[in-house]
């Protein structure tokens, strides 16, 4: 057990994120601020203790994160704006600063980079994706035969949405 010499921030949208997110993709427009901003991302970010500190290092770092959390929901660049400055970034995303950040594991840190996913990576097994009973979404290994939940439920109407929009969407890699 240790203190992290990190802080972090969470980083939960607001109403302009979910305005722009509900025009890039229809598919998301059942889905409500309380929903997208359920499980929000939280980013390590060098040591602050004072909110002027965090202020500072998310001047240098808020294009990275805007970039990510974009990302994260619509992978299309041309649909972001184009500004993504510190103020933009405000008026989009909220964030809240964690400054004590313990570590109750045992094992090191591992840091994994993120990457770009690509659906044509051939050095990947390819995944078919299967909308269960309970709506739930699970993954088949093609190769292995092996099924995986990967998320809670969905509505229907958005697998529907990406069949109709893109087929090979339904077939990817992992």
């Amino acid at each position: 057990m240790g203190m992290l010499n990190r802080s972090a921030v969470v980083v939960p949208p607001r109403q302009p994120f979910l305005d722009w997110l509900h025009e890039a993709d229809p598919t998301s427009r059942h889905l409500s601020l309380r929903e997208v901003a359920h499980e929000p991302r939280i980013y390590l970010i060098p040591e602050c203790e004072t909110n002027e500190d965090v202020d500072l290092v998310l001047h240098d770092l808020c294009e990275e994160i805007f970039a990510e959390q974009l990302d994260g929901w619509y992978r299309n660049p041309a649909t972001w704006p184009k500004d993504l400055s510190f103020d933009v970034f405000c008026r989009w995303l909220d964030y809240h600063h964690h400054s004590m950040l313990i570590d109750l594991c045992d094992e090191p840190l591992s840091p994994s980079p993120i990457e770009d996913a690509s659906l044509h990576d051939e050095t990947q097994s390819p995944h078919d994706l299967v909308l269960a009973k309970d709506r739930s979404i699970l993954s088949i290994d093609q190769d292995e035969g092996d099924l995986a939940r990967l998320g809670a439920a969905v509505d229907p109407r958005v697998i529907r949405g990406a069949l109709h929009d893109n087929v090979t969407s339904l077939q990817m890699n992992l």
